[in-house]
């Protein structure tokens, strides 16, 4: 989610970028998760995939995250280009496809993790179990 603040789609004979994006443009949730198609073709599959590696390169997208090095990192991988895919390709290669996360971001993570967690943890570990809870100031 966010705002488009800048968009630079590339525009060569070979290629198509199906879309309806606009700078300025607020993207919700309530989006489809693919916002833009690229469409790419070659003489043959090693010219495609070249063709649409330069594409994602060739392409900005500010202000929203986006897929464009995962996409692009797929393309590249030399089991990608070596036409050795199947269904558990991504899973296969996930640690040569995703980024390396910095120790700072690691910790950043832990946190959010632990301050998310926190109040079910708390609740577990010294809320009053049932029966009792529903008990409130009742006594025998």
């Amino acid at each position: 989610t966010g705002t488009i603040d800048y968009l630079n789609v590339p525009s060569e004979p070979y290629l198509r970028f199906e879309n309806a994006l606009r700078e300025g443009q607020k993207i919700t949730a309530d989006f489809d998760p693919m916002l833009a198609k690229l469409v790419v073709h070659g003489s043959d599959r090693g010219q495609a995939v070249e063709r649409a590696i330069g594409a994602l390169r060739d392409l900005s997208v500010l202000g929203v995250r986006t897929n464009i090095d995962y996409l692009a990192g797929i393309l590249d991988h030399e089991a990608f280009r070596a036409g050795d895919l199947h269904t558990g390709f991504l899973a296969e290669h996930a640690s040569a496809l995703l980024p390396e996360l910095s120790d700072r971001q690691v910790l950043e993570a832990a946190i959010i993790a632990g301050a998310l967690g926190f109040r079910t943890f708390r609740d577990m570990a010294f809320g009053v179990p049932q029966p009792y809870a529903s008990m409130n100031a009742w006594r025998n």
